[in-house]
C-alpha cells in the first residue's frame, strides 16, 4: 500500500464517517487538511450536524491515524453551540486529542466564509 503523508479533501458536513472512510485508504497519512463544503446560510451561527458534534466519535476515528501529526479544519461551522463558547471549544480539543499520540497541530478555520482561504 502506498503512503499518503499529506492529503486535502473536501467534505460535506452531512459525512459522518469521513475520518473512518479515510483511514481505510491512507492509514498513514501525516497531515489532513479537511475543507468542509459550503452549506446555506442560515444565519450568523451555522450549526448543522458536523462529523465533529460527537467530540468522542471523532477522537476516536482521529486516533486510528497512528502517524497523523497535524489536523486542520476548515468549515463555515462553529464548533460549539454554547454560550461557554470559549471553554466548550478547550474541553473539545481535548477530547480531540486525548485519544492521539502523535496528533501534535490542530489548525481550526471556523465560521469561515467559503470564499475565505485558510491560512
Amino acid at each position: 500500500m502506498a503512503t499518503i503523508t499529506t492529503l486535502h479533501i473536501d467534505f460535506d458536513p452531512d459525512h459522518h464517517d469521513i475520518l473512518r472512510q479515510l483511514h481505510a485508504v491512507a492509514p498513514r497519512t501525516y497531515c489532513f487538511e479537511t475543507h468542509q463544503k459550503a452549506v446555506p446560510y442560515i444565519g450568523p451561527f451555522i450549526r448543522h450536524q458536523c462529523p465533529w458534534n460527537n467530540a468522542f466519535a471523532w477522537s476516536i476515528d482521529l486516533s486510528c491515524f497512528t502517524y497523523l501529526h497535524h489536523f486542520l479544519l476548515h468549515t463555515p461551522a462553529t464548533l460549539v453551540d454554547d454560550a461557554d463558547g470559549e471553554g466548550k471549544e478547550k474541553d473539545l480539543l481535548a477530547v480531540w486529542t486525548m485519544k492521539s499520540a502523535r496528533l501534535d497541530y490542530i489548525t481550526l478555520w471556523y465560521l469561515a466564509r467559503p470564499w475565505q482561504e485558510a491560512p
